[in-house]
């Protein structure tokens, strides 16, 4: 795992437009269920039941831009309920999609020279059937 690229400069696409987005800001998460162990009494011996959380089978992205009055104009349009597609990719071969996405965000414009915008839509991913998730080899272990 030493010589395995990390993902960087990521191009970050919303409705197939691509958006500048302040850097280091950007995560993705790619809605793996969560997975609960608990352990059960079985005529005295313990036992563990692994059991899959469907609720928290959803991805997400997010991410801060700056404020500007663009911003303004583009964050509106993104308000639609279940309509944004999301696409995630890097020059390493790495890419998540994310389709049927609501901004779950309230946006808070800060004003100032260093102003952000917070966003961060969740929809369906790669796990919960849509796809791609495109992962280089190198990269396998780190994301399975």
């Amino acid at each position: 795992m030493a010589n395995a690229p990390g993902v960087a400069q990521a191009v970050l696409e919303v409705n197939n437009e691509k958006i500048a987005y302040n850097a280091n800001s950007l995560s993705v998460n790619l809605g793996n269920p969560v997975v609960d162990v608990k352990s059960v009494n079985v005529g005295g011996a313990l036992e563990n039941v692994h059991t899959v959380d469907s609720e928290s089978g959803v991805a997400m992205v997010k991410f801060s831009i700056r404020s500007t009055q663009d911003v303004l104009r583009i964050v509106n349009q993104w308000r639609g309920i279940a309509v944004n597609s999301i696409r995630v990719s890097d020059n390493n071969g790495f890419t998540v999609a994310i389709t049927e996405a609501s901004m779950t965000s309230s946006p808070e414009y800060n004003t100032g020279t260093d102003g952000s915008v917070e966003i961060e839509f969740k929809g369906k991913g790669p796990d919960n059937g849509v796809g791609p998730l495109t992962i280089p080899s190198p990269l396998i272990g780190i994301f399975t």
